[in-house]
């Protein structure tokens, strides 16, 4: 609007189907930019509303379509402030609501509606202590519609011992409450394979953690490696998705088993560990042996475990993972990629008391990719590619597994105006 102001408008429609699921999705949102003689301003709103044509399918072959819609509204400030050290200061708030419209999954007492919000105001400070150490100090403050407060302080120093070796480290709190439908008592969803059920659970906590890592990272015109250590402790974890069965005898030695369906089908609710352990490290690689060339790569190794149920490994958390991925530029308008994704052995199914006897487990898997990248001119850009090259696909056989997509091609257009 001047040199001061300005606002930028974004709405949107997709489409998008996927087997028998056609999701239909309208957003739009303002922002305003400002930029003062005190600092930087920035206001936003924005939302989506999303409409499943085909539902979570609790009656196969049936049509059971459900409407979300999502609101966001935050708010930050930027300036500078010398106090005894240079300071950069960031302020904020946000406010996020959800609600989600379902009369074939949302049956129980609350009825089809179920809502949730959740509000947050948080500070950020980078102080400049010498030429060569950073520490940040920030802290979140939440307000949730079910837990009421809860504040989330975290330190963080980075240090440059030279120009290219750099150590950093630091600790952090966080909170995350349970989402809408994990909270919703109403809320009733087939799974299984159609022989079990999951259901909300209002006596659920929230989660909440402290996380510290410290690590270094070297950086030359030609290479660049880092390394960091991480060490995550989280109370009362909502493990997704919950343990379940569909053998009924076993169903009922689940912690969170909630008893049968009127046809003999167990039901389970979603439920807290009461505390894991995350621990770990990550090392990053990457080589430029020409200037056409980049070599990235990276493996991260994790230790995931229940502490409060015998150290029993949590699901759904690979040991080893990888990738690799070879950048070429052709020319400033044409570029290639090729990588490759390595994710380990994992549990699929543990349950919450860490008794082993049903656990379950999947094989680790590759896969391979290959884009490209064409700049027509400044105002347009095309992509296409292979994913999945050499069509590793995964298919679900058992209720506790996955699907990984098999080889499929894109090609998509970028215009800029």
């Amino acid at each position: 609007m001047n040199e001061e102001n300005s606002l930028d408008f974004n709405a949107g429609y997709s489409k998008r189907t996927h087997d028998k699921t056609t999701l239909d999705r309208v957003s739009g949102g303002i922002t305003h930019h400002g930029s003062y003689e005190f600092g930087e301003t920035e206001l936003r709103a924005f939302g989506d509303r999303i409409e499943n044509s085909y539902g979570h399918g609790n009656a196969a072959g049936e049509d059971m379509p459900n409407t979300a819609y999502n609101f966001t509204g935050d708010g930050k400030v930027n300036f500078d402030a010398d106090l005894l050290v240079p300071n950069f200061l960031t302020v904020g708030a946000t406010y996020q609501h959800q609600s989600l419209e379902d009369k074939f999954v949302l049956t129980g007492e609350g009825g089809s509606d179920s809502s949730i919000w959740q509000a947050a105001a948080f500070i950020e400070d980078r102080l400049e202590i010498t030429d060569s150490f950073e520490l940040t100090l920030g802290g979140r403050l939440d307000k949730h519609e079910k837990f009421g407060w809860n504040a989330s302080p975290r330190v963080y120093g980075v240090y440059h011992f030279t120009d290219a070796l750099t150590f950093k480290g630091g600790w952090s709190s966080s909170f995350k409450a349970p989402t809408l439908l994990q909270l919703s008592p109403n809320w009733k969803q087939v799974s299984c394979g159609g022989d079990c059920f999951l259901e909300g659970a209002e006596d659920l906590n929230p989660e909440v953690g402290s996380s510290f890592e410290v690590g270094f990272k070297y950086d030359q015109a030609k290479w660049s490696a880092g390394l960091t250590g991480f060490h995550n402790t989280i109370k009362d974890m909502i493990q997704f998705p919950p343990a379940r069965t569909a053998d009924v005898a076993v169903a009922q030695t689940y912690s969170n088993y909630v008893g049968l369906t009127s046809d003999g089908k167990p039901i389970f609710k979603f439920e807290n560990i009461e505390e894991a352990r995350t621990m770990g490290i990550e090392a990053n690689l990457t080589v430029r042996p020409i200037d056409e060339l980049t070599v990235s790569a990276n493996y991260t190794y994790l230790d995931a475990k229940n502490t409060s149920a015998n150290d029993a490994p949590l699901a759904f958390q690979p040991e080893h993972s990888a990738n690799i991925k070879l950048d070429y530029a052709f020319n400033e308008k044409l570029s290639f990629a090729l990588s490759a994704n390595y994710v380990g052995e994992q549990y699929t199914s543990v349950p919450a008391n860490g008794d082993m006897t049903y656990a379950r487990k999947v094989d680790g898997y590759v896969t391979a990719d290959f884009t490209g990248r064409y700049d027509v001119n400044e105002n347009f850009t095309l992509r296409a590619g292979v994913l999945n090259i050499a069509d590793n696909q995964i298919l679900k056989t058992d209720w506790d597994e996955f699907n990984i997509d098999g080889r499929r091609y894109f090609i998509s257009g970028t215009t800029r105006f």
